[in-house]
């Protein structure tokens, strides 16, 4: 899975492109500063509300922010089922 396509590399990349950081895009997308964060970690998707705000304040469409979280997600899905094969096949039980 590449960590480059992921939503938190691309909003990292967008707000380093715009100049700003998370206190400021904070105070202009309205999206509090712990939820950025998460976002950023990786911890937090991305939804329609969030893809709204992005939009606004970082470009990209809210439909590109939605597509760029549900090809991670699908890719993740995928990724966490290889694992879960791999590890029936050695016999670990979960």
């Amino acid at each position: 899975m590449n960590q480059e396509n992921s939503p938190a590399n691309c909003l990292r990349s967008d707000m380093e492109k715009a100049g700003i950081d998370v206190e400021k895009l904070a105070k202009i997308s309205k999206i509090d500063k712990d939820m950025i964060r998460k976002l950023l970690n990786g911890i937090s998707d991305i939804d329609l509300s969030i893809a709204a705000k992005l939009s606004n304040t970082l470009g990209r469409t809210p439909q590109e922010w939605l597509k760029i979280q549900e090809e991670w997600n699908k890719a993740d899905s995928i990724r966490r089922r290889k694992i879960v094969e791999k590890l029936r096949k050695k016999g670990i039980k979960l």
